[in-house]
């Protein structure tokens, strides 16, 4: 599960408990069993732990997220969130994508002023960024379906239903 922390530490919390309810294994950093190296940089392990996964389930909400201060210098000013995509898509992953609803409404807002040549300050998100790692998602060749969110109850309800269909697909 990708996903910044702090904004969504309550939800890292529920989906944590729900994922391996429905029978699924979790791999995030708050799990004992994420892969630690020692004398290796934190966020280097993150991306260590993605092609362990088959599935990447990621959240993004307000925050752009920690920059990416590892030693993969292409991920650099990028999220670290964002370099873990892009290594899980290196390796072929399955992604899926939810986005909190106010973060997707103002991103269309932004979005339309830009082309205008008016450069907004977001109400809702904490950083532009944001926006241009939704454009990431939302342009690619595959993955590229965004589901919106307005709460934790959706949201599980979402992930359970993207699971299932991908799980019975694959069986």
């Amino acid at each position: 599960m990708g996903s910044t922390s702090t904004d969504l530490k309550d939800v890292r919390a529920e989906l944590r408990q729900f994922i391996p309810s429905l029978d699924f294994e979790l791999i995030c950093f708050e799990d004992p069993k994420f892969k630690k190296n020692p004398g290796k940089n934190a966020h280097d392990m993150c991306l260590d732990n993605v092609p362990d996964c088959d599935i990447y389930v990621l959240i993004i909400d307000e925050s752009f997220g920690t920059e990416y201060e590892g030693t993969e210098a292409e991920h650099n000013e990028k999220s670290v969130t964002w370099a873990e995509v892009e290594v899980a898509l290196k390796n072929k992953k399955i992604i899926c994508t939810f986005v909190r609803k106010e973060v997707w409404l103002e991103k269309a807002t932004y979005t339309w002023n830009k082309t205008k040549g008016i450069d907004i300050e977001p109400y809702y998100a904490k950083d532009k960024r944001v926006f241009e790692f939704i454009e990431y998602m939302a342009t690619r060749a595959q993955d590229n379906y965004i589901e919106q969110f307005d709460d934790i109850v959706e949201l599980k309800n979402r992930i359970e239903n993207r699971l299932r269909n991908i799980d019975s697909m694959q069986t």
